[in-house]
């Protein structure tokens, strides 16, 4: 047991210091935090994941710190950090794109025409208006950490119903509360299944394999409270035969579970959640089921899509007429019909169009369009599988004989082996995938889409299968942008332009500052992408952030009066990947960095005068091509180190040069509701600030408190006084119920008027030595006497500290005891503040 200490001299009730926070109800400030007799907390703003920051006014020697009354759920993190130097991100301009706060109206949209689309927050393409920006969203796969890899490219899910275990085809005796509860990704659609009957209960999902290669099932669970077993099962369905199975420990955090096998034969299996060891009354939660054809589970992408931030793009022209209008006369069929509107499109709308083969021998069946004039051009289409799974799309010059075809596994989600080497298939919603392919040509180009019977095009049509082909494009360029409709004429989407002026933002100053963006680009080629821009309408003063046309190294450019002075430049990451850049100067140097990587240098003999902010491009030209997640603007130039934060994992420019714990779990138990941390020694700080991150609190209600906000009553930054030698045993530990009762003088009935209870520990020192008796501890207890608000510890550091930590005062003064020649003795009895928690 490590000796217990004290907390004491609270360096929030200093009048010196200045509370600040992210968020903050007008009724319930931050200001609370420094008050020791707390009635009321400090409450957010509907946030759960929010800061508080302290400033002591001057250096202050401390060693514990902690939050009091903090209504966190179990998953809750916090940060602490200390440090010289104000810990704040203060950007005079900063606007997120993916976090739906609104646009600040400084960012100017230019974009003339209604011919630009964009995916909605319902995963539905709509088109834009003019001069409106293009917050677009998509799909993506779920990290470990429960973040999102725009890159990846798992298997598909050959579940139709992954989130919603009500659904068909899921059936089986376990009741289901459909959206009970916040999931991995964020939003509030887990569903809660339990077992309301004795007998064995659970939730099953049919299934007919293709083949009888090893198939991976996995599916995301956790619990409300404590650990529950529950069992994953594959299983042939008649005769019953289990192919495999596993036991999963679910506790109160999500996991995913997995399990492989492969199926008997080509009948009918299932997919098996389990509840057959839980008792009558238990219930887990269930999120993000997964099917697929393999050795092993990949990522899984959920069904509700994400924002990818603000959409970039040069202007670009579709050249292929009616391309959502299969059936019209422009496309020509051979050995091919096309059945209108057969299914439902990206927009939403029952728009999309069949394309059946005939039963033609030995021989393609395609749909064709010519498109005039020679270029390089990519060829794109929505395709989704029918009764053919595969499709082809064929750009051929019949002029010159050069042709570019490339297969798509449109189950699989893959492209077949012996494509053309620019062929990409994306995923997007409700098994639709984006299939492209891009060729050089010299001459006017024909540009087919064929049906493949799974080994060739050509072969013997049956007369009734195909695939389904929506949103076709032919465009001037080296990758697939968003859909531009079109009917009789070709139609051109005009470039993205966005800027701002600097004039309008405060605090702007030419004489030095720090250009951030955080980008995202789908796919390399055609030219340099240009995350940002500060210049004065010329290349002679500019501020450039950028990556080459092949998005494997950085583009740095900083010119001033025409003269270049251009940090060198860094690998980048790639197509898909996360850009988080960031370029700092002032007169005299400049230094730039990449996603944390140190960073580069180069001299400055002054600012550049610059006076327009473009994002994803340069004088309107060299457009991302991608999504801009976050832009930051600062009047100031960062340090290296704080480049370096601000584009690392943190993604913040505070750099605490004296304590950064880091993320921690904060261990709050449930009726006692403190979090503390406790420094190895004394260290000397200005400033504190203190990070909570609690996305249970979205959904889940703590102590009575309905969800949605973070509500803590009281902080605490204290020195520490540690005696030599450790309290003696007994020690007495009561709950003290602050009821009052009465008894009727009559009836001799008893009726009780219920109140809160505070806890009481009472103990002793009977060995103090010396040179605490005498020194440190008799100036504690003459400082803190009866009035001071102190933390006692008993066991600092043990796993029972989240409900021994006790926040409160004195009882009454004792006196010190010299009870011989050696020893003293102290006899103490602290009361916690009953308000706390409450």
């Amino acid at each position: 047991m490590a000796n217990a200490l004290f907390g004491y001299g609270n360096l929030l009730d200093l009048p010196a210091t200045v509370l600040t926070c992210g968020s903050q109800r007008s009724n319930l400030p931050v200001s609370n935090l420094a008050d020791p007799d707390p009635q009321r907390p400090w409450v957010t703003m509907g946030a759960t994941q929010d800061w508080v920051h302290a400033d002591f006014g001057s250096p202050q020697s401390l060693r514990l710190l902690g939050l009091f009354g903090a209504l966190l759920t179990s998953t809750a993190q916090v940060r602490w950090r200390l440090g010289t130097a104000p810990l704040f991100d203060d950007p005079i301009l900063r606007q997120s794109f993916t976090d739906g706060s609104e646009i600040d109206p400084r960012f100017v949209v230019a974009r003339a025409g209604a011919t630009a689309t964009r995916f909605n927050a319902a995963g539905e393409l709509e088109t834009v208006p003019a001069n409106t920006p293009r917050v677009d969203y998509g799909w993506y796969t779920l990290t470990d950490a429960g973040g999102q890899d725009w890159a990846a490219t798992p298997a598909p899910n050959l579940l139709t119903a992954p989130e919603a275990f009500s659904a068909s085809p899921w059936f089986g005796s376990l009741s289901v509360t459909s959206n009970a509860g916040g999931a991995p990704d964020g939003t509030v659609t887990a569903d809660r299944l339990a077992k309301v009957s004795a007998s064995s209960g659970y939730r099953s999902y049919p299934f007919s394999p293709s083949s009888t290669a090893m198939h991976a099932a996995s599916v995301y669970l956790k619990v409300p409270a404590g650990s529950l077993p529950v069992r994953l099962l594959l299983v042939r369905s008649s005769p019953y035969v289990v192919i495999a199975q596993k036991t999963a420990n679910v506790t109160t955090a999500w996991q995913r579970f997995d399990l492989v096998g492969a199926p008997l034969d080509l009948t009918s299996h299932q997919f098996v959640i389990d509840g057959g060891l839980l008792a009558v009354g238990d219930a887990f939660d269930a999120w993000g089921a997964k099917l697929e054809v393999g050795a092993t589970a990949t990522g899984y992408q959920p069904v509700t899509p994400a924002c990818r931030g603000l959409l970039i793009e040069p202007a670009r022209t579709n050249f292929l007429l009616r391309s959502t209008e299969l059936d019209h006369p422009v496309w020509g069929k051979t050995r091919l019909s096309v059945i209108a509107n057969a299914a439902r499109a990206p927009d939403g709308t029952v728009s999309a169009d069949m394309l059946v083969e005939d039963t033609s021998v030995a021989l393609t069946h395609e749909l064709v369009q010519s498109v005039s004039g020679p270029g390089t051009y990519c060829f794109s289409a929505l395709l989704k599988a029918g009764t053919r799974r595969r499709a082809q799309l064929v750009v051929y010059n019949p002029t010159d004989g050069n042709m570019g075809a490339s297969t798509f596994d449109l189950t699989a989600g893959a492209v077949v082996a012996g494509s053309h080497a620019s062929a990409q298939i994306k995923k997007w919603a409700d098994g639709w995938y984006l299939c492209s392919i891009v060729i050089t040509c010299t001459a006017p180009s024909q540009y087919f889409l064929r049906p493949d019977n799974g080994s060739t095009v050509y072969y013997t049509g049956d007369g009734v299968s195909g695939f389904y082909a929506w949103g076709v494009q032919a465009e001037s360029g080296t990758e697939p942008t968003s859909r531009i409709p079109t009917t009789t004429a070709a139609v051109t989407r005009n470039a993205d332009n966005v800027t701002v002026v600097l004039s309008s933002v405060p605090g702007w100053s030419t004489a030095a500052g720090t250009l951030f963006a955080d980008a995202m680009i789908p796919a390399s080629g055609g030219q340099t992408r240009v995350l940002a821009s500060l210049n004065d309408a010329s290349t002679n003063n500019r501020v450039t952030l950028g990556v080459n046309q092949a998005l494997t190294d950085t583009v740095y450019r900083i010119s001033v009066g025409g003269v270049a002075y251009d940090p060198a430049a860094q690998p980048a990451p790639g197509a898909g990947a996360g850009l988080r850049m960031a370029l700092a100067w002032a007169a005299g140097s400049a230094s730039a960095t990449i996603n944390g990587a140190a960073p580069v240098g180069s001299s400055l003999v002054a600012a550049p005068a610059v006076t327009t902010l473009e994002i994803g491009a340069q004088q309107g030209g060299l457009q991302l091509t991608g999504y801009i997640r976050r832009i930051a603007l600062y009047s100031k130039r960062l340090s290296n180190a704080q480049l370096q934060s601000l584009t690392g994992p943190d993604q913040t420019a505070i750099v605490a040069d004296v304590l950064d714990t880091g993320w921690t779990d904060a261990k709050v138990a449930e009726g006692y509701w403190s979090t503390l941390h406790l420094l190895g020694s004394t260290v000397a700080a200005r400033y504190l600030r203190v990070d909570i991150d609690d996305p249970g609190r979205a959904t889940e209600t703590v102590n009575g408190q309905a969800p949605g906000d973070l509500i803590v009553g009281r902080m605490v930054a204290m020195p520490v006084e540690q005696p030599l030698r450790n309290f003696s045993y007994p020690v007495n530990e009561r709950f003290v119920p602050m009821d009052t009762k009465q008894r009727g003088r009559r009836s001799g009935a008893v009726s009780v008027d219920p109140g809160p209870s505070y806890r009481e520990i009472s103990f002793g020192y009977e060995a103090l030595g010396q040179e605490d008796a005498r020194g440190t501890f008799k100036e504690f207890l003459r400082r803190v006497g009866i009035r001071e608000q102190l933390v006692f510890i008993p066991d600092p550091g043990s796993i029972y500290q989240p409900t021994e930590a006790i926040l409160g005062r004195r009882a009454e003064s004792t006196p010190m005891t010299w009870a011989n020649f050696a020893m003293w003795s102290h006899q103490m009895t602290i009361e916690e503040d009953p308000a706390l928690g409450a």
